[in-house]
């Protein structure tokens, strides 16, 4: 949506549908294909195994943490802060004005008021904090995922 446009702010139920949305697009099923791919080959988990199985279990891993991601940052943390979790794009002008928009943009987020603020830059820290949990517990001795100690 273009920067000029005045939307009216996003409910609490349409933030959730806009990272279920994400969250199920075919397209993010095509991007954890392609990185389960990668985490596979990189034996990133080697619990996880080779072959189509371990693939499997490679995929639904980066399916599952899309979909934290998404609905940490498009809807529980914006409605936590009354942020508008949605870009708006700057719609004209040339190539500098337009990426200096926004580069701006990275750091400046919309209010659900309509404001402007200084984007919550600890937002990703609880999805931090989930993988680092998960990287704990799968490091830890006698722990792995799906079994229980």
């Amino acid at each position: 949506m273009s920067a000029n446009t005045q939307l009216p702010p996003l409910t609490l139920k349409a933030k959730f549908w806009l990272a279920t949305r994400d969250s199920f697009d075919y397209s993010s099923f095509i991007t954890a294909g392609i990185l389960a791919g990668v985490s596979q080959a990189k034996k990133s988990y080697p619990e996880f195994g080779q072959g189509a199985k371990g693939y499997g279990r490679y995929y639904w891993h980066a399916v599952a943490d899309q979909a934290v991601g998404n609905y940490l940052t498009e809807a529980i943390v914006p409605a936590v802060t009354h942020e508008d979790p949605r870009y708006y794009t700057l719609g004209h002008g040339g190539f500098f004005k337009r990426t200096d928009y926004a580069v701006s943009h990275l750091l400046i987020t919309r209010t659900d008021a309509g404001g402007r603020t200084l984007l919550r830059l600890w937002a990703t820290e609880p999805e931090q904090e989930y993988r680092a949990y998960i990287t704990r517990r799968e490091n830890a001795p006698g722990l792995r995922p799906g079994r229980s100690g």
